[in-house]
């Protein structure tokens, strides 16, 4: 219960860090001056699940609280 817990809590902090750089981004791109070259997108592959499967490494496997646990291969 307490690897999920610690999980969860660590994905809360990730989506916190990741929403505040796409803010911060998004306002220098707000001020930027004419004439400035094209500027990617806001978006994140990996939460359309077609995107983050073929992004992702297919080996990858989610841990399961069990005896055996599979090694990842990168």
């Amino acid at each position: 219960m307490a690897y999920r817990l610690l999980g969860n809590a660590h994905e809360d902090v990730l989506t916190a860090f990741e929403a505040t750089l796409k803010a911060i981004y998004l306002h220098k791109v707000a001020i930027r001056p004419a004439g400035s070259p094209d500027v990617k997108t806001v978006g994140n592959g990996f939460r359309i699940l077609a995107a983050g499967n073929d992004a992702s490494p297919s080996s990858i496997s989610i841990p399961m609280p069990c005896s055996h646990r599979p090694r990842l291969r990168f």
